[in-house]
This record gives C-alpha cells, sequence and structure tokens, in this order.
C-alpha cells in the first residue's frame, strides 16, 4: 500500500489556516506516512508508529477544521485495515490503536446538533430501513441509535431468525406464491443466540399473523425450547398475535414485563384460556389490551372473567364482556378511558340497573351490539360518565320505541357537558324492512338536546326521521357547536320537513362543515322566495340523499346557493343503503341496482344534479354582488 502526499496540500494551508496545532498534525500525518506507507514497514517503522499514536492518543487539541486540512483520517483509516498478523511487533495493536482513534475522531467530524440525542431520533425517524442500515454500518457514533429504529417494529420473526449460523434453519419460498416454509436443520446451540440476541432488546413491537403466508410454525418449537432466556425480546412493548388454530401457549415466550399494548386473537380452546392467569400474572404493566376470543361455553367466560378482574392499570380495553363480575370490575376501574365492547350479552341475569356512578375517566366507549335494547341495558350500570366520544353500532335496526328508551337511558348516564361526538348506526338497511315502525321520532332526539357540546352527531335510521322545521330548528339551536351532522334515512318515506329548514343551520351552527339530511325540496313557498335569508359560509358538503324534488331545480338552487354561499358539494347519495353510491354519470346503464328499483328516487337524484349543476354559477353571481355593495359601501 502507498500513499503520497498530494503536492496541493500545503498550498491548502493558506495564512488564515496556518495554525501551530494544524501544523503539528500536518507534521504527525507526513511522519506516519513516511514511516509506514512508503515502503514495506519494518521493525523499526513500526516502533515510530507507535511513538506516534501515543501523540496523537494524548492530543486533546484536534478539532474538525484540523481534520479536513490534514487528512489524518485518511491515514488512520489505512492504519485501521492493516493486517495484524504482517505487521513487525503486532503485539503494539496498532491497527485497533488506529480504529479507535478514528471512532473518536469521527465524532469531532459531526455537527454539534447530532450530539442532541433527541435531535438524531427525529432524523433517524424519517430515515427507510435501508437507510438505516446504511447508516448503522459507516457511522459508529450513530451506530446504536440507527439499530434501534431499524430493529424497533417487526411483523416477522424471519429477520430474527436470520441473524442465526447458516444451517440452522432452512427457508424455502415457493416460486408461485409468497408462502415461505421453515424447518430445523439441526439441533439450536448456545451458540446460535450469540448474534440473534445482540438485537432482540432493541425489538419494542412485534406482530405477528399465523397463517400460509408468513412466520411459518416450523420455527415456534425451536425457538421456545432453546432460548436462552425467558423471554425472546426482553424489551418488547407491543404484541400483535393473530394465531387462529395455533396453539397460544406459543405466545409465552413473548410477554415480557415491559410489555404495555397487547392485541389477541385465537380459538377459544381449553389450552388457549390456560395461558390467561399466566398472562395476567406476567404482564402487570398493560396499559392497552384487544382481545378476540368469541367465548361461548360458560367454563370460557369464567376464564376470562378471572382474566379481566386481574386488570388494574389498563387504559385502553376492547373485549366481549363475558359476566357481570367482569362489568363491575371495569365500571370501578379508575383507570379506563377508552372502551370498545364487542359484544354484550343481555340474557345473563343481571340485576335492576341501579345507576351508581361509575367508569370514572371513560372518554371513549365503542358497542358493538346485536340490538338497541342490549346498548340500554348496558347504560343502566351507572351514572355520570364523562363520554367525550360515543358510538354504537347495532346489527339490526332499532324501532322506534326502542330508540327512545336508549336516549332516555343515555340522558340518565352521560354527563351533558362533556360529549362531543355521538354515532348511533346499523351499517346498511339492505335487510331491513321499512314497516312504519323503525322510524326515529321526535322524543329520541330532543331527549339528546342535552348534549349540549356535540360536535359530530351521525344517526341512522331504517323508517327515516319523522322531523318538521320546528324540529329542526330545535336541533340546530341545541347544539350550535355541530361540525358534521349525518342523519341517514333508509326507505322511501317522505320528509316533512322542508328546504326551509336549511335556514336553521345558517342561523344557529355556524362551524358546520358537513352535513346529510332528508329534506322536501318539492314545496316552494313565495315568502322564501323574495325574504332575506342567513348565511353560513363554512358548509362545504350537504349530502340531501333520497330528498324528493320538483322541477324547480333554479329555485331549489337560489334557496342554497344564498343560505351556503362557501358550498363546494351537493351530492344525492344514501349512505347506509347497499349499492346506493355517487355515481355522476349520465347513462341509465351504469346507475346501481338499487336506484334502478326506485324509479321515483332515481328521477329526484336527476334533478339534485341539476341543482349542482346551478349552484357554482350562482355562488359566483353571489360572491360579485358582494364585492360590488362592499365597494359601494366604501365610497
Amino acid at each position: 500500500m502507498r500513499l503520497v502526499s498530494s503536492p496541493s496540500l500545503s498550498l491548502s494551508l493558506t495564512v488564515e489556516t496556518r495554525d501551530p496545532e494544524v501544523l503539528k498534525v500536518l507534521g504527525w500525518r507526513h511522519a506516519l506516512q513516511k514511516a509506514f506507507f512508503t515502503t514495506p514497514p519494518i521493525e523499526n517503522d513500526t516502533l515510530s508508529v507507535d511513538k506516534l499514536l501515543l501523540k496523537l492518543e494524548k492530543y486533546e487539541h484536534m478539532t474538525a477544521q484540523c481534520l479536513s486540512l490534514t487528512k489524518i483520517m485518511e491515514i488512520m483509516r489505512h492504519l485501521s485495515l492493516s493486517e495484524p498478523t504482517v505487521l513487525p511487533c503486532n503485539d503494539l495493536n496498532i491497527p485497533a490503536r488506529a480504529q479507535n482513534l478514528v471512532s473518536k475522531w469521527e465524532a469531532l467530524k459531526m455537527h454539534r446538533c447530532l450530539d442532541v440525542v433527541e435531535l438524531v431520533d427525529v432524523i433517524c425517524s424519517y430515515l427507510p430501513p435501508g437507510s438505516l442500515a446504511a447508516l448503522a454500518r459507516t457511522c459508529k457514533k450513530l451506530q446504536g441509535t440507527a439499530l434501534d429504529f431499524l430493529w424497533y417494529e417487526q411483523d416477522t420473526l424471519c429477520n430474527f431468525i436470520g441473524c442465526m449460523p447458516p444451517g440452522v434453519f432452512d427457508i424455502q419460498a415457493d416460486p408461485y406464491s409468497d408462502v415461505r416454509r421453515m424447518r430445523l436443520l439441526r439441533p439450536v446451540v448456545d451458540s446460535d443466540w450469540t448474534r440473534p440476541i445482540q438485537y432482540a432488546h432493541r425489538v419494542k413491537a412485534l406482530s405477528l399473523t399465523f397463517n400460509s403466508k408468513a412466520n411459518p410454525l416450523g420455527i415456534l418449537p425451536a425457538l421456545r425450547s432453546s432460548l436462552p432466556g425467558d423471554f425472546l425480546f426482553p424489551n418488547l412493548r407491543t404484541l400483535g398475535w393473530h394465531s387462529y388454530g395455533i396453539d397460544l401457549g406459543y405466545m409465552r415466550v413473548f410477554l415480557a414485563p415491559t410489555l404495555t399494548t397487547l392485541q389477541f386473537s385465537c380459538d377459544p380452546t381449553n389450552d388457549n384460556l390456560s395461558l390467561l392467569p399466566t398472562l395476567g400474572r406476567t404482564c402487570t404493566k398493560l396499559t392497552e389490551l384487544r382481545m378476540n376470543l368469541a367465548v361461548t361455553a360458560d367454563t370460557g367466560r369464567l376464564a376470562v372473567s378471572n382474566f379481566v378482574q386481574m386488570l388494574g392499570q389498563i387504559r385502553t380495553l376492547s373485549l366481549d364482556i363475558p359476566d357481570i363480575a367482569a362489568l363491575e370490575h371495569l365500571i370501578r376501574m379508575p383507570t379506563l378511558i377508552s372502551l370498545t365492547v364487542t359484544s354484550f350479552d343481555m340474557k345473563l341475569p343481571y340485576p335492576v340497573p341501579h345507576h351508581t356512578p361509575g367508569f370514572a375517566s371513560l372518554q371513549r366507549l365503542m358497542l358493538h351490539v346485536d340490538a338497541i335494547e342490549q346498548a340500554t341495558e348496558f347504560f343502566g350500570f351507572s351514572s355520570g360518565i364523562p363520554l367525550v366520544e360515543l358510538a354504537v353500532t347495532l346489527f339490526f335496526c332499532p324501532q322506534t320505541r326502542g330508540l327512545e328508551k336508549f336516549c332516555i337511558a343515555l340522558n340518565a348516564s352521560c354527563s351533558h357537558t362533556s360529549l362531543e361526538s355521538l354515532s348511533l348506526d346499523k351499517g346498511d338497511f339492505s335487510q331491513g324492512m321499512d314497516d312504519g315502525s323503525f322510524v326515529t321520532s321526535n322524543l329520541s332526539v330532543q331527549t339528546l338536546f342535552c348534549f349540549s357540546s356535540l360536535t359530530f352527531l351521525s344517526i341512522a335510521s331504517l323508517g327515516g326521521f319523522d322531523f318538521d322545521n320546528r324540529t329542526v330548528a330545535d336541533l340546530a339551536s341545541a347544539w350550535p357547536r355541530l361540525k358534521t351532522l349525518i342523519l341517514k334515512a333508509g326507505g322511501r318515506r317522505r320528509p316533512r320537513n322542508t328546504l326551509e329548514c336549511l335556514e336553521a343551520f345558517a342561523r344557529y351552527c355556524p362551524d358546520l362543515e358537513h352535513m346529510q339530511i332528508p329534506l322536501d325540496a318539492a314545496p316552494m313557498p313565495p315568502e322564501v322566495r323574495v325574504r332575506r335569508r342567513p348565511e353560513q359560509r363554512r358548509l362545504r358538503l350537504l349530502n340531501v340523499a333520497r330528498s324528493p324534488i320538483s322541477a324547480g331545480t333554479l329555485e331549489v338552487a337560489q334557496v342554497v346557493s344564498a343560505v351556503f354561499p362557501g358550498l363546494k358539494a351537493l351530492v344525492a347519495r344514501r349512505e347506509g343503503c347497499e349499492n346506493d353510491d355517487d355515481d355522476d354519470s349520465d347513462d341509465d346503464d351504469s346507475e346501481d341496482e338499487d336506484w334502478t328499483r326506485d324509479g321515483e328516487g332515481r328521477e329526484f337524484r336527476a334533478l339534485w344534479k341539476e341543482v349542482w349543476a346551478h349552484l357554482p354559477v350562482l355562488i359566483a353571481v353571489r360572491a360579485q354582488e358582494r364585492a360590488w355593495a362592499q365597494e359601494d359601501l366604501g365610497r
């Protein structure tokens, strides 16, 4: 190896940079180059290099500018790559000492901002895996941080197992699919774990889905039996485990005491449910738990109930409530903030509702139940719940009386000042039959007027809404903070509220941005055409669904443009109805099946498209007229 000094190097040292310290380091650089790189090294040369290294190791005035000007870092890199066995006096450890100096000087060459750990974390959080790997290989100072981010979140065990020596596992890929089959080729010994263990502590989040396309089961028995420690990833914080048809016992090696978030789904077999007590004892720091077990047997319900009662500091929870004991434990839990109930069986022998204070910290509640009566039953167990967000999803459409009882129970159970978001959704109405008993009455909505902080409201009603203009005006005045209002109506019931009801939202709801409401736009009273109407400029989307409308589309557009001059879209799409999309095509064959069966509704939709065609022109004209009026006032 021969390294010749650049003749321009001394010329680069201008008067401003002829610092005595720079010249000193430059002299050492020339001495190193002369002693070690001009000829094959002999013993005296090695001793000379040793003395120069001692000087550099003791030198405390090295700077990034000095390194840049003298290029001594290049010399030191060459020394660090030398083979110790071919050097005279190899007991002087010259390559290792040179590498130590390189590592020390690399820190000097980086910007001082990179000494701020938080800033380096932010930078690494934006880097893709390939860049993180390159950073870890090339920069020793940032290697640890880069590896931490590279290994932080894993969705497979393949990367981890790939750190083992060749010949332990055989991984075969199917050329016709993404199936990866793993099989053990020989017994796993302790030395096989040396490299994987170096990265195991860096894994903080793991999500595993066991099926035929990822993470084959062939690796789990060997991992569990040969693991040198108690847990595969000792610092794991988040674990997702989806293992239908697989023994849940394999999950035990992943249940580190550091675990704070756990999501798992599996078959509710006796073997799988037997792991729940261990889970409750080991993972005492859990704050978020989502489990999908679909337990039906009484013995399984008891096992789940006992596990739920072991939870002490859960903040977010998603589960099927197995029995009354588990529910009462959740009611008393002071840390619970978010609860998702995926099943609530009202056939259990519940006591008479007593409305005792409970759920002291609960802010978010998601109820997935079959019938509205189950949701009503749930709210009969406590009062004063400080909910901020409530979403109830039903399998069956609620009847009029059932919805009224639910609204009364909600009124009695929840804080009237905290609730900001309320959703009562059937999902879709395609299987429902509107026989007149599914109408949402005035009483149901009026009972909810007490929740004055609502900003989001969504109600689905198979039979439509029995609202007149007065009820709509009361609704708008009761919820002045509304930003989104969605009233989904199924069936073909003709609304009692007319186009005039839109003025109430312009008058009382200044922040409303998105609204879906059925209305009757056919009647156009003469006084509505001539009098001055209130304006609301924030509404961007108006969905009128299957709202009746006559041929006077220009007059309707005049009213809408006057009330909502900032409107960006008007659609006639029934959310919640199967096959009911917002197809803007004029081709009759392109319309969905539901509209094809509803000839009158199809006619309404075509007329509303005409209204939307008029709106941009009318809105632009009104804006121009306002500008003229302001100019006249300014004169």
